[in-house]
């Protein structure tokens, strides 16, 4: 998957863009502050086995956390926040 991010509400393209998962997976994209950095960077959420992907830099590669959560197949929608 293609994932571009914008640092402004404007338009024009993106100010960086990466790579990131397989192609044609159809998993859904999610942000957040994985690390506790203060940054938000990308993750994807595979709804067919329930698994988020998660990055903390805006690069391709590896994701540097994985976890499953919620059941499979059940193509429940990811939402990131900071839930107190």
């Amino acid at each position: 998957m293609k994932i571009g991010v914008k640092n402004s509400h404007s338009g024009g393209k993106a100010d960086k863009s990466f790579r990131y998962g397989p192609a044609n997976a159809n998993w859904e994209p999610v942000v957040g502050d994985w690390d506790g950095d203060g940054d938000d960077t990308a993750g994807l959420y595979d709804q067919s086995r329930g698994i988020f992907y998660l990055k903390n830099t805006h690069s391709g590669g590896k994701s540097d956390l994985s976890f499953r959560y919620g059941p499979v197949r059940q193509f429940w929608w990811p939402l990131a926040g900071k839930w107190k």
